[in-house]
């Protein structure tokens, strides 16, 4: 026989826990089960039957109505089909004694024995459980159970009733009566063994009394809040959630429901009752007997006479069956997505950790030949730190950079020092600092290593000249030394002249005398060396730049220091400057995870070390070990590459893991420790496991909507990110709900946390019971909410369900979101400081500085065409001449552009459009066989073999601002419009700034798209977990927290870029986690029966706590962070720390 008996019918059936044992027992869908109400115990009045059966109903189970109290209300036929068809049977709490006399009456005592012996669950409390039994301790013979008192009551209006409490006007003694019932089970039983009626009399007195007039009989009671579920031989003993019992920590009897919810057993021997305790699990026929001798009590009769049969009934007060009985299924609008998933989930959840926690050892097991398997992806994983994965691919700029790229290779490199006056005096035009600039040059330049790798006009020609005012004595030091400072100053003015040199670009801070306006002063000159950047070069390169340039530039700053300052730079050197700040910041996360993981340890602490869970705290380190190996194990298999801002992941894993520890954690202390550890993990699942489930898809929504944004870097941390929180949500509900099981164990087989090999004494039977009746978690959620102390959590959550309180408290958040939107999107700055991703006081942050104050960044458009040109061809030498006239009227560039094509206009003055084709050629030709065009042109031009160009290019230098990037987009749109002005399809203009420059234009736009993206899958996916109001809520508190966020990047100086992007879409994901939790926790309040306010108050104290607790663990690792002396984690620390503080504010009501 299957079924779930309560001590109360009411109370006890409105219990989720009730409902969740029934269905289990169905081993079916909700949707797919059939619920026959049996409402004779209360005359089928269809107000007593709300409280039975409106938790199955919710869970989209189909309910039918049995009613048979009065002929007529049911065919024989009607009555066989609704029990033959029913899975669950549900009979009323009321009066006995009438409906069991009524059933064998009409023979459906039959079909109710028929239907248990095939499996059907048979289900209720008080009545609705001892009708099962032998016979029942009933109140049947109470007045107020009578047909007229139950109508009356009805009559006035009382919406529901709990079985034996209706307060007619018929008040006298009364006694309880032993009622002969079905038999289904043997035993004498007692329903409501803690609770005292209105006659006065506790039920559990009394009945030691009933037993002795019936000692052939074995009784068992069940507690009011007490659920005694049968599945065949097995039976188990569940209290319900929330509830007191008669069950005291030694083992005795407590009337006030001081104790747990529990069971007792009762035998007469020798005279005297004797009374244990009911193990909480066992055997059903180690425990139930068959009477001995069954003795009738002689006043059932007169009961039957007091509350005689009724014939008929007041057509108000019920509605008699329909020819063919109709289920009662829910209405359409209840059929939703997210009621579908909150009755499957838990289901799902609760299967599964039964599994789990049963066989925690294989399941880890598994999990760990699983988790290995895909880890070994990480073999093939390829690390990739190019800085062209920061560029947008599908932008204008990139895919100039590919075709110039594939024509003429990579750009050269560029190895720069800065020379500054220390004093002021004459500036750095002195023969001294010149020459010791020149010392420097001609050192670096002379070096074989150099000779090698520098730029070339020609392939086996002498390295090109540096650009720098040192050119003006041919890097000859003997020509420098014999000129006098008037002579220095001479050369230099008459070179400006005649425009042999940049002035802009090799002089800084220039001042000209008044009256000639001849230049009598610098404050900086700059030397600028160029290295011929090919792959088969790579290692020498870099090992020059290093060993060489760096080398020889710090020993002449240290020589040259008391005369003047040099400030160098190398191509590399940005780069192993970026990497030394994220080396010390990587081990400042690793310090900031360590504090994670004491934390965690620190709270599971506990003073009896072996209630403390500590070791299961550290496992964290585990479950997020394997998470992230997982994920990169995929990538490695998907050939997704392993960049530096893929150790991101490692942190968010570890705060997304720690706050699911702790939800997961803290459910399954709520649960009572009476209950075996398997029904524990799998009853904490079933109740989290839903929220978890909709956290971790929203966040892994998130990170696969940024995963979709334009810039390679972020793609692959999103989609490695994304794969972590699957993996991580997978490990927790297997891996780490059997390590709560193997925790459970060990507790109760007293080992020592951290040193679980170690035992401590052995407690007594009786010792060992009395402390696990108190190992409940203080977090347990409490029938009367005040009863939960009051810790600050509490306080706060008693203050904000207060109705001034929330209104005011919704007003300010929008006056605050409406604010903080316009200081946001109306003043924050957009783009990326250059020396952001620097540790502070780094020499390159200060080149930089140096370099903007005098000169700014130096640098070439190129003009690149890609139409194939004919030299021969006039049209084309016109778009060509086009294209030149337009670069050369450019404003913002400096110096002559260097363009082949004008030279070979010098070359051949008589070139023009009346040229014949085979003269053109010609005299290309020619042009191309020049010195000169071999010197400076030949690796400008791409020839096909026809003689045709297929690529060529043109440089004109210019001036790029760092500190005035509008100014920059500007030009840059300049450029662009003069290299098409001979056709969209002929050539382009191509600068490398360019590439972020496009980024930084789209950043807004692409802010705005990804993280409206990100909401609207978040919107979807809540709605398939929550009601639709609290979707739109959720929704709500996630676009208030990322405006407030952005207002506060403006107060704060934290500029909008591809950083503060990533931390948003983190925020998107946080901050569902944060109000989804929440609202899971509401809406699994509500459905316990508790009211708006309630709800609320539950809510916060429970899933607060835990979401608490995982919020002060990562924003202690943010506050470490903070100590970075780099500009990234810094940004870090300011948003996480914002996102933090407006996630703990916001609560949903």
């Amino acid at each position: 026989m299957k079924g779930v008996f309560v001590g109360s019918g009411s109370e006890g059936m409105q219990s989720p826990t009730t409902s969740t044992e029934i269905l289990r027992l169905t081993g079916k869908s909700p949707s797919s089960v059939n619920v026959a109400y049996l409402g004779t115990s209360s005359y089928d009045l269809s107000q007593f039957k709300i409280n039975q059966v409106s938790r199955l109903q919710e869970a989209g189970c189909t309910i039918t109505s049995l009613r048979v109290t009065f002929p007529g209300d049911c065919t024989k036929e009607d009555m066989t089909e609704i029990v033959r068809n029913a899975d669950v049977l549900i009979v009323a709490g009321g009066n006995t004694l009438f409906s069991t006399n009524r059933w064998r009456s009409i023979g459906l005592d039959s079909l109710l024995k028929e239907a248990a012996d095939r499996g059907c669950v048979m289900c209720g409390g008080s009545a609705g459980a001892i009708c099962w039994f032998d016979a029942g301790h009933s109140d049947s013979a109470d007045p107020d159970t009578y047909y007229e008192p139950m109508m009356k009551e009805f009559g006035d209006g009382a919406e529901s009733k709990e079985e034996s409490s209706a307060l007619g006007e018929v008040v006298k003694p009364w006694k309880y009566v032993r009622v002969s019932c079905l038999g289904f089970l043997p035993g004498l039983c007692l329903p409501h063994a803690d609770k005292v009626q209105s006659n006065g009399v506790l039920r559990m007195d009394d009945f030691d009394e009933m037993m002795l007039r019936h000692p052939g009989e074995r009784g068992i009671t069940i507690d009011h809040f007490c659920a005694l579920v049968v599945n065949g031989d097995d039976y188990r003993v569940v209290g319900l959630e929330g509830k007191g019992g008669s069950v005291m920590s030694d083992g005795s009897f407590n009337s006030k429901q001081e104790g747990r919810p529990g069971c007792w057993v009762k035998n007469v021997v020798g005279g005297k009752v004797v009374t244990e305790l009911l193990p909480w699990e066992g055997k059903l026929s180690d425990v139930l007997k068959p009477a001995d001798e069954i003795v009738e009590d002689p006043n059932c009769a007169q009961s039957m006479q007091d509350n005689p049969h009724k014939t008929e009934i007041p057509p108000t007060m019920t509605t008699p069956n329909p020819t063919h009985a109709v289920p009662e299924a829910l209405s359409p609008q209840c059929v939703t997505p997210s009621k579908y998933l909150h009755n499957k989930l838990p289901r799902f959840f609760h299967a599964l950790g039964l599994r789990v926690a049963k066989n925690p050892i294989t399941v880890m097991v598994l999990m760990l030949i699983l988790t290995l398997s895909l880890m070994s992806g990480i073999a093939f994983t390829e690390l990739d730190n190019d800085y062209e994965n920061w560029y947008p691919h599908k932008s204008t700029a990139w895919k100039h950079y590919t075709f110039q790229k594939q024509a003429f290779g990579k750009f050269d490199r560029t190895e720069m020092y800065l020379v500054e006056e220390v004093e002021s005096t004459n500036g750095v035009l002195t023969k001294a600092i010149l020459e010791g600039a020149l010392t420097l040059h001609n050192e670096i330049a002379e070096q074989d290593s150099y000779k090698k790798l520098c730029v070339k006009n020609a392939v086996d020609g002498p390295c090109s000249d540096s650009l720098s005012i040192l050119a003006l004595w041919n890097y000859d030091a003997s020509v420098l030394s014999a000129q006098t400072q008037s002579q220095i100053l001479q050369t230099v003015n008459d070179a400006i002249n005649a425009n042999k040199i940049i002035l802009e670009a090799v002089l800084g801070a220039v001042e000209r005398d008044s009256v000639s306006n001849e230049i009598v002063k610098g404050s900086a000159l700059q030397v600028i060396m160029s290295l011929h950047n090919v792959d088969s070069k790579d290692d020498d390169i870099m090992a020059f730049e290093k060993d060489v340039f760096m080398t020889l530039c710090n020993e002449a700053t240290a020589q040259y220091s008391s005369s003047f300052a040099i400030y160098c730079n190398s191509f590399r050197s940005y780069s192993d400057e970026s990497d030394r700040a994220i080396a010390a910041d990587q081990s400042l996360m690793m310090f900031a995870m360590l504090i994670m993981i004491a934390y965690v340890a620190f709270v599971l602490k506990r003073k009896d070390m072996v209630e403390s869970k500590m070791l299961l705290g550290l496992l964290i380190v585990v479950n997020v070990g394997l998470s992230l190996g997982v994920a990169f194990g995929i990538c490695g298999f998907l050939s997704i590459p392993f960049t530096q801002m893929s150790m991101m992941t490692i942190f968010i894993i570890m705060g997304v893991g720690i706050d699911d520890m702790f939800i997961l954690t803290d459910a399954f202390d709520r649960e009572p420790m009476t209950l075996p550890s398997s029904e524990r993990v799998a009853n904490a699942l079933a109740e989290v496991g839903g929220s978890i489930t909709l956290t971790s898809v929203t966040d892994f929504l998130a990170f696969s909507i940024g995963s979709t944004i334009d810039l390679p870097a972020v793609s692959f941390f999103c989609v490695t990110a994304a794969l972590a929180v699957l993996s991580v949500f997978l490990i927790q509900v297997t891996f780490f709900a059997a390590c709560l099981a193997l925790d459970a164990r060990r507790i109760l087989s007293s080992r020592y946390d951290l040193l679980p090999c170690f035992v401590r004494k052995q407690l007594e039977w009786g010792q060992r019971e009395s402390s696990d009746s108190n190992k409940t978690s203080s977090n347990k959620m409490k029938a009367v909410v005040d009863k939960i102390p009051l810790t600050p959590i509490n306080v706060f959550a008693n203050f904000i369900v207060r109705p001034a309180v929330s209104k005011v408290t919704v007003v300010l958040f929008f006056i605050l979101g409406a604010a903080m939107s316009y200081q946001g999107f109306s003043h924050v700055e957009k783009g990326i400081k250059i020396t952001d991703f620097l540790p502070a006081g780094s020499f390159v942050g200060t080149y930089f500085e140096k370099r903007d104050l005098y000169f700014g960044e130096i640098d070439s458009i190129e003009y690149i065409t890609t139409a194939t040109i004919d030299p021969s061809s006039a049209d084309d030498r016109t778009k060509l001449s086009i294209t030149f006239i337009n670069v050369e009227n450019l404003s913002f560039t400096v110096g002559a552009p260097n363009y082949w094509f004008t030279a070979w206009q010098a070359y051949d003055t008589s070139l023009s459009a009346g040229t014949s084709e085979s003269d053109a050629k010609a005299s290309f030709d020619s042009f191309m066989a020049t010195d000169e065009a071999k010197t400076k042109y030949a690796n400008n031009i791409v020839l096909d073999d026809d003689g045709k160009i297929v690529a060529s290019k043109c440089n004109t230098l210019f001036l790029f601002s760092t500190m005035d990037v509008e100014k920059a987009v500007v030009e840059m749109r300049e450029a662009r419009e003069a290299a098409v002005s001979a056709g969209d399809d002929f050539a382009f203009a191509f600068n490398q700034n360019w590439l972020w420059m496009e980024r930084y234009i789209k950043i807004d736009t692409l802010t705005i798209n990804t993280l409206m993206g990100a909401l609207v899958g978040v919107f979807v996916v809540c709605v398939l977990f929550l009601d639709l109001t609290s979707a739109l809520l959720v929704c709500v508190c996630v676009v208030l927290i990322n405006v407030n966020i952005i207002g506060l990047m403006s107060l704060w100086d934290v500029r909008l870029n591809v950083a503060s992007l990533v931390i948003l879409i983190l925020s998107v994901g946080f901050s569902v986690d944060y109000s989804a939790h929440v609202a899971e926790g509401y809406l699994s309040a509500r459905t316990k029966g508790l009211n708006a306010k309630q709800a609320v108050q539950v809510s916060v104290k429970e899933m607060g706590v835990s979401v608490l607790n995982g919020g002060i663990s990562t924003l202690l690792a943010v506050v470490i962070l903070s100590a970075s002396k780099s500009e990234g984690f810094v940004v870090l620390f300011k948003m996480f720390l914002g996102m933090f503080k407006l996630n703990r504010e916001l609560v949903i009501e």
